[in-house]
């Protein structure tokens, strides 16, 4: 249950895909990156308002410092020369981000920056405009578009007390809620395609992996996300790799475990045939007995190969390894099979050239180096020889070949060799299980060996035993 909660929610949807179709993985991303988005947006905004809060206090310092008549008449020179436009550079190089701090009023009473006057002072400004001279803290100013304004210096405090440029004000919040909507998308849009983008590939390999479990050995990552150059296509490459390993494996195991019942079923068959001829001819019942125990003989046999080879497969080794003489070793088993070998008419050929040290297991090499010996005797012809020959090679490798002189294997069979139940040439005569080479290479691997089988030119198979050499 815990296994089942921990998957991700994946549900299929023809017309797209519905909001749990993305899963908890991508809701984690996506609100990581969101807030994270969100967060630095906050952080600029902070620090520009903070900015903008400077240079307003730098303004009002310009201000103390140059004071209000020498603003009043600058302002005044601006405004007559070029217009709004002039005196909005002069506010800028006054660092005045916002009104300047006087009024500026056109013949309507309206004032240029769009804050509402009093009524008050609307009823003054209508007995300045008809005065002919103005005190100093005024100013009557033409525009180059021929409009006249009064230049107004009123106390601070009464400025204060005004909306701030209302007409401008409802603009420019209008922009800010514009710049916030457009952040606000622009981060969702882009932290949902980031975690798309990490978490599609995710959801794939999910999708093939169930499949993979549900059966479908041959469910494989897409082309697409295996040439990724990241570590999710890294991700799926090992899956397309071990989901391959694990195919080939219980190929080979369904193709053991039929080889297996079939070479049980053969001296089944045969025991059974026996018993029922004893019950029919009871003075055949010594030899069918013969028979009988030999099929048991051999049902042992095939059990204990197997047993060896699922054994040898787990890496199991009956012993830690010592340090053995192999040249020794081989001339043991050598002196064990000559008779054997001079039964049947063939000889056994040892040149060693030197005496080469393992670590290993003596009882594992003997028995793989005595089935490479038996295996070649079978089939080298009689009045010929089997070559055992031992060397150490440059990159510090001892190397055993064992040479028949039979009549070799189709190269494109040679590879089958150590299958487990392979017997392409053993199937003549009916010797054999086909186990005895599985057996033995799995004997060399375990050791770090190799095992490689080859034609030889003038006719024969060449079974080659690459071992690393000891170093103490």
């Amino acid at each position: 249950m815990v296994a089942r909660q921990s998957k991700l929610f994946v549900v299929a949807d023809i017309n797209g895909l519905n909001l749990r179709s993305m899963g908890r993985l991508f809701w984690k991303i996506f609100f990581g990156f969101w807030i994270t988005l969100i967060a630095i947006a906050l952080g600029v905004g902070i620090t520009v308002h903070w900015n903008a809060q400077e240079k307003a206090e730098e303004g009002a310092d310009f201000i103390n410092k140059q004071g209000i008549g020498f603003m009043l008449h600058a302002a005044s020179n601006a405004l007559q020369q070029g217009g709004e436009q002039q005196l909005q550079v002069l506010l800028s190089e006054w660092q005045i981000t916002g009104p300047p701090p006087f009024l500026i009023v056109n013949e309507q009473n309206q004032e240029l920056y769009r804050r509402p006057l009093p009524r008050r002072w609307r009823h003054r400004m209508d007995r300045i405009w008809q005065q002919p001279n103005l005190p100093p803290h005024l100013r009557r100013v033409r525009s180059p578009s021929g409009e006249q304004y009064l230049i107004v210096m009123v106390p601070r405090a009464a400025l204060t007390h005004l909306p701030q440029r209302q007409f401008h004000w409802s603009h420019g919040t209008d922009r800010v809620r514009l710049r916030l909507w457009i952040t606000l998308v622009g981060s969702i849009l882009f932290s949902a395609a980031l975690a798309w983008t990490i978490t599609s590939p995710v959801r794939e390999l999910q999708k093939t992996v169930k499949a993979f479990a549900s059966g479908e050995l041959n469910a494989r990552s897409s082309k697409k996300l295996t040439k990724r150059r990241d570590e999710l296509g890294d991700l799926h490459r090992e899956f397309n790799s071990m989901a391959s390993s694990i195919q080939q494996l219980m190929e080979t195991q369904n193709h053991l475990f039929h080889d297996v019942s079939h070479e049980i079923r053969s001296p089944l068959t045969r025991l059974s045939v026996a018993l029922g001829l004893i019950g029919q001819s009871p003075n055949k019942q010594g030899s069918l007995l013969v028979r009988m125990q030999q099929e048991i003989d051999r049902l042992d046999e095939l059990v204990e190969e197997i047993f060896s080879l699922s054994r040898l497969s787990s890496g199991m080794v009956p012993s830690p390894f010592v340090s053995i003489d192999l040249a020794a070793l081989l001339e043991d088993l050598i002196q064990e099979y000559q008779f054997d070998a001079q039964q049947m008419d063939k000889q056994l050929v040892y040149r060693p050239q030197q005496s080469v040290r393992i670590e290993g297991d003596a009882i594992l090499l003997q028995r793989a180096f005595g089935n490479l010996i038996q295996n070649a005797l079978r089939y080298t012809p009689k009045g010929s020889s089997v070559q055992i020959g031992l060397e150490k090679s440059a990159d510090e490798q001892v190397i055993v070949t064992v040479t028949d002189e039979g009549p070799g294997v189709p190269d494109e069979e040679l590879d089958a060799l150590f299958q487990p139940f392979y017997r392409g040439r053993s199937s003549k005569d009916g010797e054999g299980f086909g186990l005895g080479l599985a057996v033995t290479q799995r004997s060399i691997q375990i050791h770090n060996g190799l095992m490689k089988a080859e034609n030889m030119s003038s006719g024969g198979l060449r079974i080659k035993v690459m071992i690393p050499i000891s170093k103490t």
